[in-house]
């Protein structure tokens, strides 16, 4: 199951403020589209990267699978807090 699957004549779309949750594949696109707006994208529960400044968005672009030129730059999520050791 995909969590959005755009193909054909789906085209020149923005999307994002969504959560992709738990999808056998989050995101399909065979064609070009936008998966982040100004510097907000979406929140993709297979998203891997890490929040290194600590601003609740990916410092790596999560990559959208077909066509290899569709990704989200700014990909949000719940990043688990770096703990300190002192």
């Amino acid at each position: 199951m995909f969590g959005c699957r755009l193909c054909c004549s789906f085209r020149d779309n923005t999307v994002y403020f969504n959560k992709f949750i738990s999808n056998n594949q989050s995101a399909y696109d065979a064609v070009s589209n936008h998966w982040y707006n100004n510097n907000s994208g979406n929140y993709w529960s297979d998203y891997k990267g890490e929040d290194a400044d600590g601003d609740d968005v990916g410092d790596a672009p999560y990559h959208i699978p077909l066509n290899g030129k569709n990704r989200d730059k700014y990909p949000l999520g719940f990043f688990e807090e770096k703990k300190i050791r002192r």
